[in-house]
């Protein structure tokens, strides 16, 4: 049997963070929670591609 093409990734975050998305979501920008951190993720992700240097924690 072949697997998903997702992992499934847990943490947690500040409750001002998840209000923060839940805005977003609830602003129509995204359609869920997931989608919102996947893109986040993407961000990050593609800031390491270009070279930027990353620091330590998220903030709001």
């Amino acid at each position: 049997m072949r697997k998903s093409g997702t992992a499934l990734i847990t943490c947690k975050v500040p409750h001002e963070m998840a209000n923060e998305i839940d805005e977003l979501v609830n602003s129509g920008q995204f359609e869920s929670r997931s989608d919102a951190i996947r893109y986040a993720i993407g961000l990050l992700l593609s800031s390491k591609l270009k070279g930027d240097e990353l620091k330590g924690e998220a903030r709001i």
